[in-house]
């Protein structure tokens, strides 16, 4: 989880990441084979991270092949309440039976993302 959780955090504060996200190689582990699934902001769409599943995909510290990066689209609810969007992650999660998932967002997408999650969606 460390290492989601460092790319998660510069993604966040747009910390621009040059290249492949550096990680020591004893910090990945076999459960780091879940998908990812990318979760924009107010007013985008999943559009937004098209450089970042490539540099994603180049990584040299993870496998990370296009079947396993993921991005939720809800671009025509984004003013919806956030419950509402965390909903459809939630439905749209399932629908694509993903499993547990590493989410990587932006914005208003990290609280659709976290609602989901409190309410019991496998992130």
């Amino acid at each position: 989880m460390v290492f989601w959780m460092r790319v998660a955090a510069a993604v966040s504060v747009g910390v621009a990441v040059s290249g492949a996200v550096s990680v020591a190689a004893d910090e990945t582990r076999a459960d780091d084979a879940r998908p990812v699934v990318f979760v924009h902001g107010l007013h985008a769409d999943p559009g937004v991270w098209a450089s970042m599943k490539e540099r994603f995909e180049k990584s040299t510290v993870g496998d990370f092949p296009p079947t396993r990066l993921h991005a939720f689209d809800y671009s025509e609810t984004t003013e919806d309440h956030i419950a509402d969007n965390a909903k459809r992650l939630s439905d749209w999660l399932s629908s694509e039976h993903l499993g547990e998932v590493d989410v990587v967002s932006h914005s208003m997408g990290g609280l659709v993302a976290r609602k989901a999650q409190e309410d019991g969606a496998t992130i």
